[in-house]
């Protein structure tokens, strides 16, 4: 809706700027009510009380920041992307939950240590499909988000899964991790974009002459 209403400079905020931070405010209560009620960051370890609620409102919240960076791209292109990459956060939180609450529901532990491996494993998987989607769709601002959750999923292999899960669970973790960089290696060459191609030979050209 802010996007056709009146979005011409005024003194102070146009009538389109006024309807996107309300969004925005709107938005930051129920990213607050997610992350203190319906699931808190300990979630990821813990799982949830309420799996079928926790989703939905994490859905909810993930949606309508994709639909602010929608409708806001063209009133505030800053602040739409910051919007854009809490949606993208906010379903990598959805399937995270989604996997220790469902695979690690043994009050036993060894489903909970098995849920922590699939939680690597997830969380390289979509790194490494949001860059690849970056490069096909020339985004560097996908690329950029998935190189910061590849990140994000080889810090915790190599700190929390390698210090604090069983033997088998870690063996898991660091072979998932492994094949899906393999995947990615090959997935570069394959969709690497055609700028980095042209300055490579362009280097190979100066130091062959």
């Amino acid at each position: 809706m802010s996007t056709r209403v009146d979005r011409n400079p005024a003194p102070s905020l146009s009538d389109a700027q006024r309807l996107l931070i309300g969004a925005f405010a709107f938005l930051g209560l129920g990213l607050l009510h997610v992350l203190c009620v319906e699931a808190p960051p300990a979630a990821i370890a813990e799982g949830v009380e309420d799996l079928g609620s926790s989703l939905v409102a994490i859905a909810c919240c993930a949606g309508a920041a994709l639909a602010c960076w929608y409708w806001g791209r063209e009133v505030e292109p800053k602040a739409a992307t910051v919007a854009g990459y809490v949606g993208a956060t906010g379903f990598v939180y959805l399937g995270s939950v989604a996997i220790i609450d469902v695979i690690g529901d043994n009050a036993g532990g060894e489903a909970r240590q098995i849920g922590q491996s699939w939680l690597s494993a997830f969380w390289t998987a979509m790194g490494l499909g949001a860059v690849v989607w970056g490069m096909v769709r020339r985004s560097p601002k996908a690329r950029l988000g998935g190189l910061a959750l590849l990140a994000v999923a080889i810090a915790k292999v190599w700190t929390y899964d390698l210090s604090e899960l069983e033997e088998t669970a870690r063996a898991l973790s660091f072979v998932a991790l492994g094949l899906l960089l393999l995947a990615g290696a090959f997935a570069y060459q394959r969709f690497k974009p055609e700028e980095e191609d042209e300055s490579h030979d362009e280097v190979e050209t100066e130091v062959a002459g």
